[in-house]
């Protein structure tokens, strides 16, 4: 039977970026943001699986086509209803978070205090990632993200950054690499080449060849092993045994915006 202990809550898809690859074209005209309704009962849904299941643990991610901290209040509340719920059953509750690191102070210094671990989509050098994840009015995201990072850093909170590789960052990957490392101390980096759907879908022509993004991605990872960093690309898992490569077959518990589930990370709407 389907019993997960761990749900992934798709808030919104809207964002105050506009990503030039967006998968899921966030931000466009048809806005969606959950029901706090539905948000309450997926939690609770997987908890429940967990004190019938036996399991110690529920886990609770916050994702999605758009930036989930623009339903702040909605985010807020979940997190401490899951802490309270999980805790009320003697279950221990691990929350986690997908952002592009456009955060207040307040909203940095919040998610350290009351969730587990961030993920943080960042391209690295501010070039890049001010012409491919610009603001809302064209303006660029590295200051804000740069901020983001040290709070994360100088805490000791755990999170990863995640870099979208595209023609025009594919031969810098260990300057990224190297720089993520000494600005941020940033423990994991994960590199992946940008997927032509949603904003991109069009635009043939910037995805990186494939011995470009392998040459570079391997000279990165090799610079993380000297430096304790690890390198990471969704492909390179030589320690792993599986029979899959991600969660699509295998029964994820994840929820969009009008409450349907979906298995896959990124298939957050209907027309996806």
């Amino acid at each position: 039977p389907f019993q997960p202990t761990e749900v992934t809550l798709f808030l919104t898809n809207q964002c105050n970026l506009r990503c030039t690859y967006c998968y899921a074209s966030a931000g466009g005209p048809h806005a969606q943001t959950m029901p706090s309704a539905i948000a309450e009962s997926a939690i609770l849904t997987a908890i429940n699986n967990a004190v019938f299941t036996g399991a110690s643990e529920v886990r609770l991610g916050f994702h999605g086509g758009g930036e989930p901290t623009l339903q702040w209040t909605l985010l807020t509340r979940m997190t401490l209803l899951c802490r309270h719920e999980a805790e009320k059953r003697g279950i221990k509750a691990n929350i986690s978070l997908a952002t592009n690191g456009v955060l207040s102070p307040h909203q940095v210094e919040w998610i350290v205090e009351n969730t587990d671990g961030a993920n943080v989509s960042f391209d690295g050098l501010r070039h890049v990632q001010d012409a491919q994840r610009p603001r809302l009015n064209g303006s660029g995201s590295f200051e804000s993200v740069s901020h983001c990072l040290k709070t994360l850093s100088a805490r000791g909170f755990p999170h990863g950054i995640r870099c979208t590789v595209m023609q025009t960052n594919v031969d810098h990957l260990e300057e990224i690499a190297d720089f993520v490392f000494r600005e941020y101390r940033c423990a994991h980096l994960h590199f992946e080449p940008v997927s032509l759907c949603g904003r991109c879908s069009t635009n043939t022509g910037l995805e990186p060849a494939p011995e470009a993004f392998v040459s570079n991605f391997r000279r990165a990872k090799a610079y993380g092993e000297a430096a304790g960093m690890t390198v990471a690309f969704s492909a390179v898992r030589p320690t792993t045994l599986t029979e899959h490569f991600c969660t699509g077959e295998t029964g994820a518990f994840c929820v969009t915006p009008n409450g349907h589930v979906s298995s896959c990370y990124e298939v957050t709407d209907e027309g996806d």
